[in-house]
C-alpha cells in the first residue's frame, strides 16, 4: 500500500512547488495542514492524503426550530459518551479556561456519573497558569477545592495507557467559525449574516490569494446546501479543510507510538467532534441562522456554562486564546498510513 499522508509539518512540504498549498498558507494559517475531507477540490491540494475525519450524519429536511435545546442536549449526550468510552481510565480534561474547554468541563460535571468518577480519582484537570487567569472564578471556587489538577503535559498523557484525554477541540467550528476573525483581521464592521460575497474583498487584498479564492469558490458551489451568508461560507470552509489538522495535534505533541488510536476515540476525545454535536451543527447551519459575529455564535456555549455555574458575568467573556500558551513540543514531522498502519517520522525529507 502506498504511503498516504495524514499530517505533515510545514518544513516537510516543498511549498514553493505546491501553489495551491502555498496560497492556502498565505491566506489561512501558515503551519496548518489542510486535507480535502470530502474530495471536492479535484486533487488541487497536491499531496496524496488519507482522510480520517468521520463522515457527518445529518438530515436537512423537516428541521424544527428548537435549536438551543438541541444544542444543549447534544452537549449532554457528548458527556455521556465520554464516560462510556473512558471506562475505567482516568479522564484528563485539557482545560484552557476558554469557552470550549469550559463547556466540556461543565458537561462532565453535570453528568450523573461525575460524583462517583471524582470520588474514585478518575478525573483530572490539565491546565496552565493562563488557564487559571482566564477564568479564575471557576478555578478558585470549583477546581482548586474539589478536582485534582496538574499542569498539562501532552507527552505524559499520550504515553499513559490509563489516561483518556478530553479536549475542547472543534468548538470554533460548530455555530460560527473563528476563521472569520483571521480572514477579516477581526474587523468589527463585518456582519457574518451578510451575503457571502462580502467576505471576498477581505481575502482579495492578501498576497497569494488567487488560488485560495478559487478553492473557496469551488467548495461553495459544491456545498451540501446553498451558501447564503459569510458565516455559512466560513463554516463550510472549515468543515471541508481544517478538521484533520486538529485530530493530529495530540499525536504530534507526543512520542507515543500508538498512533492507530487517531482513527477512533479510544485515546483522545475531542468534545465538539462528537456525532451528536456534528449533526446539530450541520442541521442548524443549513437554516442560515442570524448570527452577526463570532462572539454571538458563542452565546449558547456561554449560556450552558452559566446554567451550571450561575456566574452571569461569564456571558461577556471574550476570546483570549490562552490554550496557545500550553507547552507543546513537536515530536513528529509526519503522520501517515502505510500497510493499514498509522506510522510517524521525524525527518527533513520534503513531500
Amino acid at each position: 500500500m502506498s504511503k498516504k499522508i495524514i499530517w505533515a509539518a510545514w518544513g516537510n512540504i516543498d511549498i514553493a512547488n505546491k501553489p495551491y498549498r502555498k496560497s492556502y498558507s498565505d491566506v489561512a494559517y501558515r503551519h496548518e495542514f489542510p486535507v480535502d475531507r470530502f474530495n471536492l477540490l479535484d486533487n488541487r491540494l497536491e499531496i496524496d492524503c488519507a482522510n480520517i475525519v468521520k463522515a457527518p450524519v445529518y438530515n436537512l429536511t423537516n428541521i424544527t426550530n428548537d435549536h438551543r435545546d438541541k444544542f444543549f442536549n447534544a452537549l449532554d449526550q457528548t458527556a455521556d459518551e465520554i464516560y462510556r468510552l473512558a471506562g475505567n481510565k482516568t479522564i484528563h480534561v485539557a482545560y484552557s479556561g476558554g469557552v470550549d474547554s469550559t463547556v466540556a468541563l461543565c458537561a462532565l460535571m453535570r453528568h450523573p456519573l461525575y460524583k462517583e468518577t471524582l470520588e474514585a480519582g478518575k478525573i483530572k484537570i490539565c491546565l496552565n497558569s493562563a488557564s487559571i487567569q482566564e477564568y479564575p472564578e471557576l478555578f478558585y471556587n470549583t477546581i482548586l477545592p474539589n478536582i485534582p489538577f496538574e499542569f498539562i503535559d501532552y507527552n505524559k498523557i499520550m504515553n499513559d495507557s490509563n489516561a483518556y484525554l478530553v479536549t475542547g477541540d472543534m468548538g470554533d467550528y460548530i455555530i460560527a467559525s473563528s476563521d472569520a476573525l483571521s480572514f477579516t483581521n477581526n474587523d468589527p464592521n463585518l456582519n457574518l449574516n451578510d451575503n457571502w460575497q462580502k467576505l471576498i474583498p477581505y481575502i482579495q487584498v492578501l498576497d497569494g490569494s488567487k488560488l485560495f479564492l478559487e478553492m473557496l469558490d469551488t467548495l461553495r458551489q459544491k456545498s451540501i446546501f446553498e451558501i447564503t451568508s459569510v458565516n455559512q461560507l466560513v463554516w463550510w470552509f472549515s468543515q471541508c479543510l481544517t478538521y484533520q489538522d486538529e485530530l493530529a495535534r495530540p499525536y504530534i505533541w507526543s512520542t507515543t507510538k500508538h498512533n492507530d488510536s487517531i482513527l477512533d476515540e479510544s485515546k483522545v476525545y475531542r468534545f465538539f467532534y462528537s456525532d451528536a454535536i456534528t449533526t446539530f451543527s450541520y442541521e442548524y447551519l443549513s437554516t442560515n441562522p442570524a448570527i452577526s459575529s463570532y462572539e454571538e455564535g458563542k452565546q449558547w456555549f456561554k449560556e450552558y456554562v452559566v446554567n451550571h455555574t450561575n456566574n452571569l458575568d461569564y456571558l461577556n467573556k471574550p476570546k483570549i486564546y490562552s490554550q496557545r500558551l500550553s507547552l507543546r513540543l513537536i515530536y513528529k514531522s509526519q503522520l501517515y498510513i502505510k500497510n493499514n498502519k498509522v506510522l510517524s517520522d521525524f525527518t527533513n525529507t520534503q513531500l
